[in-house]
């Protein structure tokens, strides 16, 4: 019976290092992405989820202070 929680608890444990183990590699994953993406790209995808923000029901915004530069580079033109 000891054996058998002691080989249980040990599969748990490897099940969690196997979890965190793909977590990690997702993340490098999103982060390489992530990195490819231009500063207009971005804002555009701001736009977007300020679109989606608008069809619900809340009435109020909260914007990122990088919006705004990112949103005045957008305007001007300007790649960073």
């Amino acid at each position: 019976m000891v054996t058998g929680r002691i080989l249980e608890a040990e599969g748990q444990k490897q099940a969690q290092v196997l979890k965190a183990e793909g977590f990690a590699v997702a993340l490098e994953k999103i982060f390489a992405s992530a990195s490819l993406i231009d500063q207009k790209t971005m804002t555009l995808q701001y736009f977007e989820t300020l679109k989606s923000v608008g069809m619900g029901a809340s009435t109020k915004f909260i914007f990122p202070m990088e919006f705004t530069s990112m949103m005045s580079d957008f305007v001007k033109g300007r790649d960073k």
